[in-house]
């Protein structure tokens, strides 16, 4: 017996532009509690290099703190995936991991007015 189908949110992507100015105009209705996964996999090697299957022009870190910080209600739950401690010689991915933790549970704990 299968389950619902996944929902893949295609955001364009204008070389010319930022990720964010791309994304800008896409917003997924998100009914409901949101759980959010983030794939260390998806950012640029320049900024986690520390994953299996890096991947040149993805996304940055500002890219990723800006997705969360949009959300348009708080996460019920996360987690960050992905994350290679062999191909993370200097630690660089293992900071931008918890930095991206720092992030997700601050969203997760804001007591702030309902995001709109």
């Amino acid at each position: 017996m299968a389950g619902p189908t996944p929902t893949l949110i295609g955001i364009p992507w204008d070389a010319n532009s930022s990720f964010m100015r791309g994304a800008a105009g896409v917003r997924p209705a998100l009914g409901g509690s949101v759980y959010v996964s983030i794939d260390l996999d998806g950012l640029d090697p320049a900024f986690a290099p520390g994953v299996a299957h890096r991947e040149p022009g993805g996304l940055s870190v500002r890219d990723v703190i800006g997705l969360v910080q949009a959300l348009p209600s708080r996460p019920v739950g996360a987690d960050i995936v992905e994350f290679n401690p062999r191909q993370d010689p200097a630690g660089v991915t293992a900071h931008v991991a918890a930095r991206l933790l720092k992030e997700l549970a601050g969203t997760m704990l804001d007591s702030g007015a309902p995001r709109a």
